[in-house]
């Protein structure tokens, strides 16, 4: 996956992990089992009323930890990549730039409004062009041997 692809992929991976984790919360706090009391008559005449207990079917505690694990794995995955492009925008070191990526991948904002933020002029054509150009030759650079 690329640079610019794993930068368009930040808020959704946000979301993500919100929402996984908010179904970890509901998953932990569901009842195991559920027990109620219902108002039943006799099938024949006559038709008395009586109460009965009734008890829902258990959920299954081992299934329920898998399930919780398996979220929890993908929360891992989510926060690492979202670690790796708060990285990657950090270590550019022009502040123009770092402003134009975090605007548009990290809040999400429109190009058209990106200059508005900047203070500068322009539709965000340019803004575009000039990140564009940055991904594209950050991709197309060779790594440095360590």
């Amino acid at each position: 996956m690329t640079i610019r692809e794993k930068l368009e992929q930040y808020r959704a991976l946000r979301v993500e992990v919100r929402n996984l984790e908010q179904r970890i919360s509901d998953m932990q706090t569901q009842e195991v089992s559920s027990c109620d009391i219902v108002k039943m008559s006799s099938p024949e005449f006559p038709f008395t009323e009586h109460s009965s207990k009734v008890i829902g079917h258990a959920i299954d505690k081992t299934t329920l930890q898998k399930v919780v694990g398996i979220y929890k794995d993908r929360i891992e995955k989510a926060m690492a990549m979202l670690l790796e492009v708060e990285t990657f925008i950090s270590s550019v070191e022009d502040s123009e730039m770092r402003e134009l990526l975090r605007l548009r991948y990290v809040e999400g904002l429109p190009w058209w409004k990106i200059p508005m933020r900047l203070e500068m002029a322009g539709d965000g054509g340019w803004q575009r062009r000039l990140v564009y150009g940055f991904l594209q030759n950050f991709e197309n650079c060779p790594e440095s041997p360590d």
